[in-house]
Order: C-alpha cells, then sequence, then structure tokens
C-alpha cells in the first residue's frame, strides 16, 4: 500500500512538474492590420509593388518593374514572395517597425537588345516594414539574394535592394 500511495505520489509530481516547465507559446505583436496595398518601389525592380496579407503575420507579395542599370539583363522584371513577419524591432500607438523574410521567385523578360537573356531564379528577401498603425499606409526597405536557374551566366548569385511606399484599400 505504502509502495502504491509512493508511487502515485512521483507520478503525480512529475505530471505536474512537466506541466509547469512547458514552455508558455510565444506570441509576435505584430499583427496586421491591413489586407490590400499597392503601390511603388525603387531600385529592383522600380515600378509598381503590391502586398496582400493571408495573415496576422504572413503576406504575399510581388513587383513588377524595370530592371534598368541595376540588373542585367534589361527588361521587365516580376517578382513574387511569400513573406512572415517574425518580430518587431520597435512599436508605439503610431507605428510597428518590424522585420520580414521571404522566400519567391523572380522573372525577367529581356528588351530588345538582350533578346537572349531570359532569367527565371528564386529570391530570399530581407527588410524592415513601417506600418502605421491608424493609416493606410506602409514604407519598406529590403534587400535579396537573388539566384538564377540557369547557372550559365556571369553571376548566378546577386544581392539587391528596394525600397518603397504602399497605400491599402
Amino acid at each position: 500500500m505504502t509502495k502504491t500511495l509512493l508511487l502515485i505520489v512521483m507520478i503525480s509530481l512529475c505530471v505536474v512538474h512537466t506541466a509547469e516547465a512547458r514552455p508558455k507559446p510565444q506570441k509576435n505583436p505584430f499583427v496586421a492590420n491591413k489586407e490590400l496595398g499597392v503601390g511603388l518601389t525603387v531600385g529592383v525592380p522600380t515600378g509598381i509593388t503590391g502586398k496582400y496579407y493571408t495573415g496576422k503575420q504572413t503576406a504575399f507579395g510581388f513587383a513588377i518593374g524595370s530592371s534598368h542599370k541595376f540588373y542585367t539583363p534589361h527588361g521587365v522584371f516580376f517578382q513574387t514572395d511569400f513573406i512572415w513577419h517574425p518580430a518587431v524591432i520597435t512599436q508605439n500607438r503610431s507605428f510597428w517597425l518590424a522585420l520580414y523574410l521571404g522566400a519567391g521567385t523572380i522573372v525577367v523578360i529581356p528588351t530588345e537588345d538582350d533578346a537572349n537573356s531570359f532569367q527565371l531564379g528564386g529570391r530570399a528577401p530581407v527588410g524592415l516594414l513601417l506600418d502605421f498603425t491608424h493609416r493606410p499606409v506602409d514604407f519598406f526597405l529590403e534587400a535579396a539574394v537573388m539566384s538564377n536557374f540557369d547557372v550559365n551566366i556571369d553571376q548566378p548569385i546577386r544581392l539587391n535592394g528596394a525600397m518603397g511606399v504602399r497605400y491599402y484599400f
């Protein structure tokens, strides 16, 4: 009887102790209060940008524009990304400054002078998002590592950047 009682007490202590020792889930304070935004971007590409939030911390981003002198071949540049906002760097009642990470694709359709240089590749952006809490606007600054699927080109891996502004509807 004593052994049974001792066993029950030990198992109970282990269960209670284990329940107390579990880490509490970490919550990201960034919560999107917008849905669809469209704006302008400067860098690679220079053109139109957009973002559609699919959840509180996730979104799809896109851009279309000119790759001009910052990217070879010169032409029309398309990019799409899945974006995750893992952390808020600072915040107050007016804005949040959040870090974001992503993964996506690029397509470059060359202009006539680079007609044989169609490119398809992947990209991994890292950026900062200045998200205003009471205004339908955000600003962003990002850097991205891009890799072309065609390894026979001069620079299969490149670094580029862009900054921009979006208005949310």
